[in-house]
């Protein structure tokens, strides 16, 4: 990339020094020979003034222009027939008249002319001292000419390699600075690749540069949080799927026990019912597998989620699950509870987890209460994605599922917010990665002879 820029600013800024010289060369080609002419011209009319003016005769006419021998050009005066009368050429050869401009002059105009060896200028004389009509010619060589064009060509050269020069030092210095960002971007677009999710990339100033950084930085984030949840879910599905494989599991015994036995009547109804609640936990596994599937997906939706009903929905499944050992589940709802905003699935596998760890770890009843909190309980619901929707929520608290058991203990005296966990605890660190994912938090605290572990969601402009 840097070498690309190079090249082409140095060619485009080569094409632009070409066509500016050319035209710029001729330019200066003509205004010097224009220079020269007026030189040329200068002394021819100098010379002719001075003639006219001071001359009485022929000789010393020849006189005179002796005096021209130092002038910047060779000064010759001949008849209109073309017969030398005087010269400060060298040689009578040397002061060759030119035919275009001396039939000019000889006719009374300025006559001029550049031949391939003398700048030529011819005046007419308006003395006769001669005895006829008289022309005046001064030529000068033209490589002087020559010489100052290509000193002109020269330095325009010069020049021109001057701002080419500057322009390739400018284009290697901004195409350091335009592949720079883009080359940091590459190194951690490659980053990202090899499994580095918490790449970021640098900000140079640049805004498509800045562009792409911030979206690859968002591509690193979601995939970094893809790979989380793929993570958790291989690390915890095996537990939540465990308890409802263990349940259809003794029922299948039940209905191979039961027909086995042979028995009629009151064994078909048994075996029947086997197979009824045989076929309720392959449902719920299928459930809970396509739970679990949808939360490793990030463009998973969140819906405005009625916990109330949610854990009514939930409590026939967690009521057969604890009547496997005598128990009993219960839901208290003392008051009326506003929805919330999070994913039904992620909701449903945290209150699966909680209640399986009260079944598992505890005795006695278990007890669901859902309520509505607010102040102080409520304020430090969870920091989330869901903390920040909709302002409309601000100040309206939180709503709190807390599943009570008779036994257990929790890992402190007070709540704790920051380590959840319990002894023999199953899946939790999963359950807690979902309940901050949705902007809640989890808490486990002592109630008693048994533990209150609780999940609060923040409430944002939803309606009871």
């Amino acid at each position: 990339m840097r070498r690309r820029l190079i090249v082409t600013t140095t060619a485009l800024v080569a094409v632009a020094l070409v066509a500016l010289a050319v035209p710029l060369a001729v330019a200066v080609r003509g205004v010097l020979t224009n220079q020269a002419f007026d030189a040329v011209q200068g002394v021819a009319e100098q010379a002719s003034l001075l003639l006219d003016a001071t001359t009485r005769s022929c000789s010393e006419l020849q006189l005179r222009v002796a005096q021209f021998g130092d002038a910047p050009a060779t000064v010759t005066v001949a008849a209109t027939d073309r017969a030398l009368v005087a010269t400060t050429a060298p040689t009578a050869a040397a002061a060759q008249l030119a035919t275009g401009p001396f039939g000019e002059a000889a006719a009374g105009r300025v006559g001029r002319t550049v031949t391939d060896e003398r700048i030529v200028v011819a005046v007419p004389l308006s003395t006769a001292v001669c005895g006829r009509p008289l022309v005046l010619q001064a030529t000068q060589p033209k490589s002087l000419l020559a010489e100052r064009i290509r000193a002109a060509w020269a330095a325009i050269a010069a020049g021109a390699l001057v701002v080419a020069g500057g322009a390739a030092a400018f284009a290697a210095w901004y195409g350091r600075r335009i592949a720079r960002p883009f080359e940091a971007l590459a190194e951690a677009a490659g980053n990202l690749g090899e499994g580095d999710f918490s790449a970021r990339a640098p900000r140079s100033g640049i805004a498509e540069a800045d562009a792409i950084a911030i979206a690859l930085d968002g591509t690193a984030h979601r995939l970094g949080r893809a790979v989380e949840r793929a993570s958790a879910f291989t690390a915890d599905a095996s537990h939540q799927l465990r308890t409802p494989l263990t349940a259809l599991r003794l029922q299948l015994d039940t209905a191979e026990a039961v027909a086995s036995s042979g028995a009629g009547g009151g064994g078909d109804d048994a075996l029947h019912a086997a197979l009824d609640a045989a076929h309720a936990e392959a449902d719920r596994i299928g459930s809970t597998i396509e739970d679990l599937v949808a939360l490793t997906r990030l463009d998973t939706p969140d819906a405005e989620v009625d916990l109330v009903a949610l854990v009514h929905e939930q409590l026939p499944a967690w009521r057969a699950q604890a009547s496997e050992s005598l128990r009993e589940v219960e839901v208290e709802v003392p008051a009326a509870v506003p929805a919330v905003r999070a994913r039904p699935g992620a909701i449903t596998q945290v209150l699966q987890v909680l209640v399986d760890n009260a079944l598992t770890h505890a005795q006695g009843e278990v007890r669901i209460e859902v309520a509505h909190v607010t102040g102080r309980e409520g304020s430090g619901a969870g920091s989330g994605p869901s903390a920040s929707a909709s302002p409309g929520g601000a100040g309206r608290g939180a709503v709190r599922v807390c599943v009570h058991d008779q036994g257990g203990q929790p890992g402190s005296e007070a709540e704790d917010e920051g380590s959840y966990e319990r002894p023999g605890g199953k899946g939790l660190p999963l359950a807690r990665a979902l309940a901050a994912a949705e902007g809640g938090r989890l808490t486990l605290s002592r109630t008693g002879g048994g533990t209150r572990a609780c999940l609060v969601l923040p409430i944002h402009g939803a309606t009871s």
